[in-house]
């Protein structure tokens, strides 16, 4: 399958400070790729450099196969991106804000119209559409930022904390609208701390920390490099305990422990035959929040 973004080496500097060290990825076509990690885990100068906003000063990248960034202008127009609140002139309207990016793009007047009404009905603007930007709250504009980037067909679809600002309903609907695109074919690059939004859409994950990328692949493969734990709820627990072994974990009436799963059925006879009334036997995976704490660590990051 092609990578239609690579980061090879990746490293930026600012000052003493390094805010990207060494970052090497690459993004599947067809993908949902969550860029995941704390505020001023790099992220977002990452995705600066990769759309040519700012030079690494060391390593690579590629988007849609474009290498060269004197040559990135030519793979731009099939990529729709948001970048941490874009700007707005406040006094114009979203129309008229749409309006003005897609002249900069060349799209010709009359085709306009149509691509701007369709980006803001889907982000849910389409009663507000002649409304100053300047008296949006956080969340509208968060939303006028996504449509944006949905005005028109793109291959490649960048956002950066697109649920930022939004209440439960508006992230339901960002959900709904990636789960579209991804339904077409289109790859989606998502930065974000939320790491339970991305656990809901995401088919591949990266962990950023200070500025250095600590895992990534396809999420069900992160989530087999952990063993799957077996929930036992039931009495008495102290002959679940026994059953178990020592290394079980008890939490009132629950019993938890590490264990093959092929371990599971002859488990679950040994515990009626001993005569334990079990009311849940169920295997749990682990949260992308409890593997990122697993690869990342706690705390904060700040540097």
């Amino acid at each position: 399958m092609a990578a239609v973004l690579e980061a090879d080496g990746l490293t930026k500097r600012f000052g003493g400070q390094i805010a990207v060290d060494s970052v090497t990825f690459s993004v599947d076509e067809g993908s949902v790729f969550g860029f995941l990690g704390p505020n001023g885990a790099g992220k977002t100068t990452t995705i600066r450099i990769a759309l040519g906003l700012i030079f690494p000063d060391a390593g690579g990248f590629a988007l849609l196969g474009e290498r060269r960034h004197s040559r990135l202008h030519r793979v731009l127009p099939r990529v729709g991106s948001f970048i941490e609140g874009p700007g707005y002139v406040p006094y114009l309207s979203a129309r008229q804000n749409l309006d003005r990016f897609l002249a900069a793009e060349g799209v010709r007047r009359s085709g306009r119209p149509r691509l701007i009404a369709d980006a803001l009905e889907a982000v849910g603007l389409e009663m507000v559409v002649d409304k100053p930007v300047g008296r949006y709250s956080l969340g509208m504009r968060q939303r006028l930022g996504i449509a944006q980037a949905l005005l028109g067909e793109r291959d490649l679809y960048i956002l950066d904390e697109p649920t930022n600002g939004l209440d439960p309903s508006g992230m339901r609907e960002v959900r709904r609208l990636i789960g579209e695109l991804a339904v077409k074919g289109k790859t989606i690059f998502i930065s974000t701390h939320l790491l339970a939004e991305a656990e809901q859409i995401c088919s591949h994950v990266a962990f950023m920390s200070q500025g250095r990328l600590v895992k990534a692949g396809a999420l069900d493969q992160l989530r087999s490099d952990y063993s799957p734990q077996l929930k036992i709820v039931g009495t008495p627990v102290a002959s679940i305990r026994e059953l178990v072994g020592p290394t079980a974990r008890v939490d009132g009436p629950a019993v938890a422990v590490d264990l093959d799963m092929n371990d599971g059925p002859p488990l679950l006879r040994a515990l009626v035959a001993r005569g334990v009334e079990v009311t849940e036997f169920t295997w749990l995976t682990p949260s992308l929040e409890e593997i990122f704490i697993a690869e990342v660590g706690e705390g904060f990051d700040v540097r």
